[in-house]
């Protein structure tokens, strides 16, 4: 055996070693934490209440989400619209580490949605098609998300803190977020959903809506404020999130499983080496 194969070798056992390593160390947490507070602040949604000179279906305003999702490759960024009445960014930096990538979804001046029921399911029939939430869950995630929004309209300096800078770079401090008010909502809305790379292969695999980034303190501390408290809410939220840190896990130990194999793989090449 040569000196050059014999060292070749055993940089890829100390690269498989080391890789095991990292994997074997990951740890996916939860963080539950919902004890802060923004004072006496209550976000409530004022919808249009009154005649209507047309009604759509629930099907046909899912449908406006699932439409702009079929336009959207969650692998590249890119845009979609539809009809002048609503547009979607999808703005992913895979060579940035530090920060959020986002969808930006845009209610543009010839909407008419005045319901945040129905805003909520255009979202949920984006989230869908583009992420593959169940209905379920789709329309959980995207109620939190208009929490979020409202929370931090207009709130820029937060945008800076937690996004990419190619988000933030599209964003304007008068229509950041989702103003309480339905008649302030076309031509003054972006609405931010927020995502994070993939577990262990970000630029490879497709991003992931961040339920932890529309789940933070203030977020959980408007929904406790419904009559209700958000109960039904808040626990479908940690059903959710239990849920991804199980796929989490599984992609983990699939993982692990290939480092073990490879590391086998070289130590019985290396021995039958070592025997010649």
């Amino acid at each position: 055996m040569t000196r050059t194969k014999y060292s070749r070798l055993f940089f890829l056992l100390t690269v498989f070693l080391a890789a095991g390593a990292i994997l074997w160390s990951e740890d996916v947490q939860v963080d539950r934490d919902e004890l802060a507070s923004i004072g006496d602040q209550s976000i409530k949604f004022i919808n249009y209440v009154g005649p209507y000179e047309f009604i759509n279906t629930l099907d046909q305003i899912r449908g406006i989400g699932r439409t702009l999702g079929d336009g959207i490759n969650p692998l590249k960024s890119g845009e979609a619209s539809l009809g002048g009445k609503y547009r979607i960014l999808h703005i992913i930096s895979p060579e940035i580490e530090t920060g959020l990538d986002a969808d930006i979804f845009i209610i543009e001046d010839g909407a008419a949605v005045d319901h945040i029921n129905n805003l909520r399911t255009i979202i949920a029939g984006y989230l869908e098609t583009t992420y593959g939430f169940s209905n379920r869950d789709a329309y959980l995630v995207a109620e939190f998300v208009t929490y979020y929004n409202a929370v931090y309209r207009g709130d820029l300096e937060m945008a800076k803190e937690r996004y990419k800078k190619p988000v933030v770079d599209a964003l304007s401090a008068e229509k950041m977020g989702l103003d309480t008010h339905y008649s302030n909502w076309p031509g003054k809305t972006q609405i931010l959903i927020p995502l994070r790379a993939g577990v262990f292969t970000p630029g490879d695999s497709a991003p992931v809506v961040d339920t932890g980034a529309i789940t933070d303190n203030q977020v959980i501390d408007e929904i406790r404020k419904e009559k209700d408290m958000g109960i039904e809410s808040r626990q479908g939220m940690v059903e959710l999130r239990e849920n991804e840190i199980d796929k989490d896990q599984a992609q983990l130990d699939e993982r692990r499983d290939e480092a073990a194999q490879k590391d086998e793989a070289v130590s019985e090449e290396l021995g039958t080496i070592t025997d010649k």
